[in-house]
C-alpha cells in the first residue's frame, strides 16, 4: 500500500511528536530522580549531623556549573556539589561554648563566627563559602594566650591552652568535612594590653582616641579556629 506525500509527511510528524513526548517524559523522570537524590542527601546528612543540613553549593549539569533543574535532560550527567562549612562552624562554635568557662556567660556570648571579616551566624554562611573563623572574642587571662609583641615574639598572659587544644580535637572530628587550624585574629577596635595585663581602651567618652602605642604594649589578638572547606 503506497502512501501519498501528504500522508508520509503526517506519519513522519507523528513519529517526531512521539519522540518529543518520550524525551519530555524521560527528562521529567530524570529531574524527579535528581530531586529525590537531593532530598535523600539532605535528610541523611541532617540526621548524621544532628540537625544541620548541608548547603547545596551548585548543581553541575553536563559540565555546566550553576545550572538549574530545568537544564536537566533525559541523558544529562548531573553532579550535586555540597558544602558542609555551616556544619563545621556550628560544631566548633558549640564545642568552644561547651568547653569554656561557664560562670558569668561572657565566654559563651563571646564565641563568634567571622566570615569575610563580619560576624555571622553559622546557618547564614553562603552555600559557596570557602572559609570562616570561629573566634573567642573575650579576654580570659587564665585561659587564653593573647597578642604578640611588635617584634613578633609571643606575648602571653598567664598561659594558653583551651582554644588550641579544642582545635586539635576538632581536627579529627571534622576531618571529612573541613580543614581545621588554630591561629590568632585581630578584631576591629580591640583593646591594648600591657606587660602587667592592664587593659587600655582606645575610646574616651565614646570617641576614638588617636594616640601612639606605649612601649611594652600590644594590640590584643584573639585565639581562633580557622575552617576551610574541603574541595573535591
Amino acid at each position: 500500500m503506497a502512501f501519498s506525500a501528504q500522508e508520509a509527511q503526517r506519519f513522519a510528524q507523528s513519529l517526531r511528536d512521539a519522540h518529543a513526548r518520550t524525551e519530555r517524559a524521560t527528562a521529567e523522570a530524570m529531574r524527579r530522580r535528581v530531586q529525590a537524590e537531593r532530598d535523600r542527601v539532605v535528610a541523611e546528612q541532617t540526621a548524621r549531623s544532628g540537625g544541620i543540613p548541608p548547603a547545596l553549593e551548585a548543581m553541575v549539569v553536563d559540565r555546566q556549573r550553576g545550572a538549574s533543574l530545568d537544564a536537566v535532560k533525559a541523558d544529562s550527567t548531573v553532579l550535586l556539589d555540597w558544602n558542609y562549612l555551616r556544619e563545621a562552624a556550628t560544631v566548633v562554635r558549640d564545642d568552644l561554648i561547651q568547653h569554656g568557662p561557664q560562670l558569668k556567660g561572657d565566654w559563651q556570648r563571646g564565641i563568634i563566627v567571622l566570615y569575610q571579616g563580619a560576624q555571622i551566624e553559622p546557618e547564614a554562611l553562603p552555600p559557596d563559602a570557602r572559609e570562616c573563623r570561629v573566634v573567642a572574642s573575650v579576654i580570659y587571662s587564665r585561659m587564653l594566650e593573647v597578642g604578640k609583641r611588635d617584634d613578633g615574639r609571643p606575648f602571653s598572659v598567664r598561659g594558653f591552652g583551651l582554644v588550641q587544644e579544642r582545635a586539635i580535637q576538632l581536627r579529627r572530628r571534622l576531618a571529612n568535612i573541613a580543614r581545621v587550624a588554630f591561629n590568632y585574629v585581630d578584631l576591629e577596635d580591640a583593646p591594648e594590653i600591657s606587660r602587667g595585663a592592664q587593659i587600655r581602651t582606645r575610646f574616651v567618652r565614646g570617641v576614638r582616641r588617636a594616640e601612639s602605642r606605649r612601649r611594652g604594649e600590644t594590640r590584643v589578638r584573639y585565639p581562633a579556629i580557622f575552617l576551610e572547606e574541603i574541595r573535591g
